[in-house]
């Protein structure tokens, strides 16, 4: 019965740490911190 609840917290730690992760990064895209690259990198040149 401990695994089952340290699993049960391990995805809620996870959870919280890829909503944290995903709103920095939404963040730092709005203020313009991170360039927009186009999918195909060989367009760049």
């Amino acid at each position: 019965m401990t695994e089952f609840w340290n699993v049960v917290i391990a995805w809620i730690a996870g959870i919280i740490t890829g909503l944290a992760i995903h709103s920095a990064y939404l963040h730092s895209k709005r203020r313009g911190e991170i360039p927009t690259l186009p999918w195909n990198h060989e367009e760049r040149q």
